[in-house]
């Protein structure tokens, strides 16, 4: 495992926290609460150390906890309901962008009828997934969310090609905890040499920029992301309808992409 300065970790992660501090504050999460679950953190990254049993001696070496804690930690039941909206929605969507089956000959999502016997319909793409849903619920909810429409004819019509949650939502609180646990552990363990090889992760950073300038990148940014994540969804989709079956078929792969346009003098007045 690479070794870092202490002082550097220390300042780089103030800045990763802080974000985290900002979402903690506005949503009531005071510092007893923060701790405790800085104390879980610690105990599950401990316990994934070793292939083996840890210890509670160990644990509470390796991360300063006091044994009480690790044993109460060993006890509860640290599972927690997560709303299956989010990830549901977002493979349906993803299929009926990419899948042929569910496209016209232009490449465009095809209108389609709640159930048939013949052809391709909603509750047919809903049961092609295997989700843990009924197509009726995953219906209402993305009309709900103004992701698909009914028209008059019954027919129902995507209108988005991908599926981004509205803020204030649970469904967006699960998009980031998937997103940004995601991409801090691909983080995390290229800094520490822990993975099994290098995970991908490039970004570009530009300052000093005029406001129509950053404007101009951030929908040029918008546009390319856009297009790779279609490109992205269709292979995946081919991929992921071929493997499913199998029940070696135990990997998931996450790509993603941010863009973010912030004005420095006004961050340096704040």
């Amino acid at each position: 495992m690479t070794k870092y300065d202490d002082d550097n970790v220390r300042a780089a992660l103030r800045a990763v926290l802080q974000p985290l501090a900002d979402l903690m504050i506005s949503s009531g999460v005071t510092l007893s609460s923060a701790t405790e679950l800085l104390k879980h953190g610690l105990f599950d990254a401990a316990q994934k150390r070793s292939s083996t049993p840890v210890s509670d001696s160990q644990v509470s070496l390796l991360t300063g906890l006091h044994r009480k804690d690790v044993r109460r930690f060993r006890v509860a039941d640290a599972e927690t309901t997560r709303s299956s909206f989010s990830n549901a929605s977002a493979r349906l969507i993803a299929l009926w962008n990419s899948d042929p089956a569910y496209l016209d000959s232009n490449g465009s999502p095809l209108p389609l009828p709640r159930s048939t016997e013949t052809g391709p319909s909603f509750d047919g793409l809903v049961q092609q997934l295997r989700l843990d849903l009924a197509p009726g619920t995953v219906l209402l909810h993305l009309v709900d969310m103004k992701l698909v429409v009914q028209e008059p004819d019954g027919r129902l019509t995507l209108r988005a090609n991908a599926y981004v949650p509205l803020a204030g939502r649970p469904e967006m609180l699960a998009a980031f905890e998937k997103n940004i646990s995601a991409h801090l552990r691909a983080a995390v363990e290229n800094l520490t040499g822990d993975g099994a090889r290098p995970h991908f992760e490039r970004s570009s950073h530009f300052n000093r920029l005029s406001e129509e300038s950053a404007g101009a990148l951030e929908a040029l940014a918008r546009q390319l992301a856009e297009d790779q994540l279609a490109k992205f969804n269709i292979e995946a989709s081919r991929l992921q309808k071929q493997d499913m079956a199998e029940t070696t078929s135990t990997h998931r792969v996450s790509f993603g992409s941010y863009i973010v346009d912030r004005d420095q003098a006004e961050e340096a007045k704040n």
